[in-house]
């Protein structure tokens, strides 16, 4: 294209008022090739902005369903490992354990979590790498490592225990995973017998079933380590992201406070909380309690919600128990960064 240039030039200056017109003519070629030229620059540059900006969003969704992810893996871990804190109990001192709530512990062994599949994948099709950018490469790569790594299918072969216990004739209720536990659903009147409850006593003592709870205090400890190794890589991307894309934020919305302890005395109608904050993601109200269990949850469903262990503070726990919360005026405050609630008494 120079050559070009400079051979035009080069006849100008031979050929007099011809060169004249060839000179404006040049120039205007030249004012066109550097019009096309901008333009195909500031396309190049519109055309990249809108790529890192669909990238960040992206991963800003991401960063969200791995934040919710993590809470699905702490959830199976915790549970899984309270399984066995019961089963061990049964199994070497099963005089600490009212005999009324054995039927239940010994069903609730066998209770398994919900297949957990993660929820990347779609999201990481819409993830534009740019060519030679080593960082977006590599976070891109971890990511589709956890999405392919990130799926657990819980499911026995064989339901021994439950077996063990129809040959007794002792009912054997389908408890939740988690659930069960966090509701109080271990200890259940009217559906075992003073008889089933004797015999299921005695059959701890008995060799099949006490090989039985160990195969089943295996398998706890294997959903709960798989759990575990799954959750610290997405701890991990988690970080990374925040790292090198700090205007990340959680996108929870409409938090609200449901219970028999709330204004409305039911757990279908939600007191909405504020947002305060987006980092922390912090959100508050002032709430008449007239005492009883709460819990928080998003949307009004029951897809997101937490409960916790401890008043008038704690930790937000995934799909927990009951907060029991006396009657009064409080400023509840939640910190879903963190995962913590706190409830603040408030003057009357």
């Amino acid at each position: 294209m120079l050559n070009f240039f400079r051979s035009i030039r080069s006849s100008l200056m031979q050929e007099g008022k011809t060169g004249k017109y060839l000179k404006y003519a040049l120039g205007e070629i030249i004012l066109v090739t550097i019009g096309i030229l901008i333009a195909l620059q500031v396309n190049n540059w519109n055309e990249e902005r809108k790529r890192q900006e669909e990238f960040a969003l992206t991963i800003e969704q991401i960063y969200n369903v791995l934040e919710v992810e993590i809470q699905e893996l702490l959830f199976i871990e915790y549970h899984s490992f309270q399984q066995n804190l019961y089963l061990d109990t049964l199994y070497n001192h099963q005089e600490l354990l009212s005999p009324a709530m054995i039927p239940g512990i010994l069903n609730y062994q066998e209770a398994e979590p919900s297949p957990f599949k993660t929820s990347i994948g779609f999201l990481l099709q819409n993830l534009k790498v740019k060519p030679g950018n080593t960082t977006e490469i590599l976070l891109a790569r971890d990511l589709t490592e956890y999405a392919s790594f990130a799926n657990l299918d819980f499911n026995r072969s064989e339901k021994l225990i439950k077996e063990l216990l129809l040959a007794e004739t002792i009912p054997t209720p389908d408890l939740i995973f988690g659930i069960g536990l966090n509701q109080g659903f271990l200890e259940m009147p009217g559906v075992f017998s003073e008889t089933q409850i004797l015999k299921s006593q005695a059959m701890i003592t008995r060799p099949e079933v006490r090989a039985a709870l160990i195969k089943a205090a295996v398998l706890h400890d294997s959903y709960s380590a798989e759990a575990f190794h799954i959750r610290e890589l997405g701890e991990k991307l988690k970080g990374e992201i925040k790292k090198q894309f700090p205007q990340v934020k959680l996108l929870y919305e409409n938090l609200g406070l449901v219970g028999d302890g709330s204004p409305n005395k039911d757990w279908g109608t939600d007191v909405p909380l504020v947002k305060i904050s987006d980092e922390p993601s912090i959100w508050e109200a002032e709430i008449e309690l007239v005492g009883g269990p709460v819990k928080f949850r998003e949307n009004q469903t029951w897809n997101r919600n937490w409960g916790g262990r401890t008043f008038p503070e704690g930790h937000m726990d995934w799909q927990g128990p009951n907060i029991q919360v006396p009657a009064g005026k409080y400023r509840v405050i939640l910190n879903l960064t963190e995962k913590t609630y706190e409830f603040q008494p408030l003057n009357p």
